[in-house]
């Protein structure tokens, strides 16, 4: 018996390959698992008589989840690169040239190479189930599908489709790759080997579903394929603003290699590889991919029971974007808020979402209506005794949230934890209202809620190690990745957004114009510049928060007076249409008339010249400033790994994912030049640039 799959043969001479990589929780074609596999396929073109083979996960629910990417995470060689890119092309071919039927039985996540080995199968069938996931995603990792999946995908189901596919990285439930043609049959789980059996029994083979006909005269033009090649670079240059070249040299490979033959596109597709393999860009999202996967290891393994019911306090547009998603996941959800009309909104808005969902065909309108009856609406606190975990989240107010703590702590039973959804305030303070203090953490989620994959987990100085645990676990269970923060002001998100949109402000008091400053931000990477964030925030909320923190550390400077000057016109950004920028059409423009007045206003109109080197600049003036208070942050405990940090501001901010984070970006740009620069800024624009020690430590001495 091999190690990591094991070999049958039954009485009607089919061959089960069942796969079972070891010491892991799902299957990956790591090298090893590769070369035990070409052995397999010689063995079986050598043996007599076999009729079929059937390949199947000996795991439950998965079949193969691609490649091994710590693997793929320790190669910076990229001619290395290209020898294991071949070998994985040479599996797929011994798969592919067997003289007998070859079924692929996927039942779970099929993923990047395990797509790629059942592309070289006759055969394909899914299960019905929603764990069932097929893709080539592997330009979200910085690379392209590297085991020939750029020459088998196109042939299957046609070049736009796998263009789609390949470019986008997106998943398909086992019904949708039918539909495409990517299988050949959907069938539950229980059915599956007896279907994958009767393919291999069948006289005749049934032909392929074919793509659409127009789809298929264009690709027989070369003026039409030109075309498609055209627009899908256009499409593509567009969505990644030429950040990630891992799309583009996918387009690039299946352009060149499209109805040529396949040794030639091999070839391409290996070099390829190799090059991206080894880019800054791969290590970077690597990096995120890893970091993201140990967190989500948590999930389980925690100790603390599972929960069934949840308690939410505070409705409106955030609590019903909560609502929403802890009843997605099957969680019965009493919702309370001091009226009606706030329910009424927060129910609006769990219901939008759904629908939205129901109209992408993620779920079906009965689930809909599944989800809109597990929520149950009070204006009192009757039923939250049942609730075993309570989240609070009402107004940005510390009285107001003692004092729903306090009546919380009354109502609820004593082992039930409760997390303020709080976004700056100590967690240990609001924790003092009641008699159990240990049981409070802080659970801070993003806004959009749906969206966002980050929850800051806020363990205060009474939190117990259960309370948090439980945090842990049920963010997990939302589908959601948490990081731990200690309990300071801003906690670790906030407090580094505070400091830049601040800095930002500051920036255009001093007369730099904000067009240049948030394209700036956007040419850096950032999925948008400050002053649009701040209108997507409130800009009543960004102002609270930045004078907070301002008043809470002593570096940071004096809070802009930009934010106050829009506040008192009741310009408060997206929410009141007008801001930064006019919100009344699909796309917002930058409100040019009042960014006039203001920046007049507040920089007593004195005059600002600014020469090229400087408005190159301005990126760094912003993210250095981030990168130093993020190296402030982890001086004081408030996180405990770097990658923690990185996780946060990626998934958290949209903080650019091709730079790999925040402390990724420092490493790969270099610390001597990024404690230069900072010191240099430092004597133009204040202390609060001045490197901290956690930075200066990055540095080695030279001997």
């Amino acid at each position: 018996m091999l190690r990591h799959h094991t070999l049958t043969i039954d009485t009607d001479n089919v061959a089960t390959l069942s796969l079972d990589l070891e010491g892991k929780k799902a299957n990956v074609l790591c090298t090893e698992l590769v070369e035990e596999l070409l052995r397999t396929m010689k063995k079986l073109r050598s043996t007599q008589e076999i009729s079929g083979l059937l390949i199947k996960s000996a795991k439950p629910n998965t079949f193969i989840a691609g490649a091994d990417v710590h693997e793929i995470f320790s190669i910076s060689d990229p001619t290395l690169a290209q020898e294991k890119a071949r070998l994985g092309q040479s599996l797929m071919d011994a798969l592919a040239e067997l003289p007998f039927p070859t079924i692929a039985i996927i039942d779970g996540p099929c993923l990047g190479g395990g797509l790629e080995l059942a592309l070289a199968c006759t055969h394909r069938v899914a299960g019905s189930g929603a764990h069932v996931e097929l893709a080539l995603p592997e330009v979200q990792l910085g690379i392209i599908p590297g085991f020939g999946g750029t020459q088998r995908l196109p042939k299957l189901i046609g070049l736009m489709s796998a263009l789609d596919l390949i470019l986008s990285g997106r998943r398909l439930s086992g019904k949708k790759a039918l539909r495409l043609g990517l299988v050949d049959q959907v069938a539950p789980t229980e059915a599956l080997e007896a279907v994958a059996r009767t393919w291999i029994r069948a006289e005749k083979r049934k032909k392929l579903k074919k793509h659409p006909l127009l789809h298929q005269v264009m690709e027989r033009l070369k003026p039409a394929r030109s075309w498609i090649y055209k627009r899908a670079r256009e499409k593509t240059i567009a969505q990644t603003q030429g950040h990630y070249p891992a799309p583009l040299a996918a387009l690039d490979v299946i352009e060149d290699t499209f109805r040529t033959p396949q040794v030639y596109g091999y070839e391409i597709e290996a070099r390829k590889v190799g090059e991206l393999i080894a880019s800054p860009t791969c290590k970077a999202l690597l990096h995120l991919f890893l970091a993201s996967e140990e967190i989500r290891k948590q999930k389980g393994q925690l100790a603390c029971p599972p929960f069934t019911k949840i308690g939410l306090v505070g409705a409106g547009i955030m609590g019903g974007g909560i609502a929403q998603l802890v009843t997605s996941k099957g969680y019965q959800l009493r919702m309370n808020d001091l009226d009606w009309p706030p329910l009424g909104k927060a129910l609006n808005v769990a219901r939008e979402l759904n629908q939205k969902l129901v109209k992408r065909k993620k779920i079906t309108p009965l689930e809909a209506e599944h989800r809109r009856f597990r929520i149950s609406p009070t204006t009192t606190l009757t039923g939250f005794r049942k609730a075993e975990f309570t989240i609070e989240a009402v107004v940005e107010d510390m009285n107001i949230k003692k004092a729903v703590f306090a009546e919380l702590d009354q109502k609820v039973k004593p082992e039930a934890i409760l997390a303020s959804n709080t976004s700056a305030l100590s967690i240990t303070e609001i924790a003092t209202a009641t008699n159990h203090p240990e049981r409070v953490i802080g659970m801070h989620f993003f806004n959009p809620v749906h969206r966002m994959p980050l929850v800051e987990i806020v363990r205060g100085k009474a939190s117990s190690d259960f309370a948090v645990a439980s945090g842990i676990e049920f963010a997990l269970r939302l589908g959601k990745v948490p990081i731990v923060v200690t309990d300071r002001p801003g906690f670790l998100i906030n407090r580094i957004l505070g400091i830049y949109l601040n800095e930002a402000c500051r920036m255009a008091e001093e007369g730099i114009p904000i067009p240049e400053i948030e394209h700036s931000m956007k040419a850096f990477g950032m999925p948008m510049g400050p002053f649009q964030l701040m209108d997507e925030v409130g800009i009543d909320i960004a102002e609270k928060v930045g004078d907070y923190l301002c008043d809470a550390y002593e570096h940071f400077p004096n809070a802009s007076s930009l934010l106050g000057f829009l506040r008192e016109k009741q310009l408060l950004g997206k929410k009141t249409q007008e801001g930064f920028y006019l919100h009344q059409g699909k796309t917002p423009h930058l409100n040019e008339n009042l960014i006039k007045e203001a920046v007049k206003v507040l920089s007593d109109d004195r005059p600002f010249t600014m020469n090229e080197d400087q408005f190159s600049g301005l990126s760094d003036r912003m993210t250095l400033l981030m990168l130093n208070e993020a190296g402030r942050c982890l001086e004081e405990g408030v996180v405990d790994k770097e990658s923690d940090v990185d996780i946060g501001m990626v998934f958290g901010t949209g903080f650019a994912p091709f730079r790999g984070g925040l402390l990724k970006y420092g490493e790969m740009r270099g610390w001597s030049d990024i404690l230069s620069q900072l010191e240099t800024i430092a004597t133009r624009h204040g202390k609060h640039f001045a490197p901290c020690a956690y930075l200066k430590n990055k540095v080695k001495p030279e001997v």
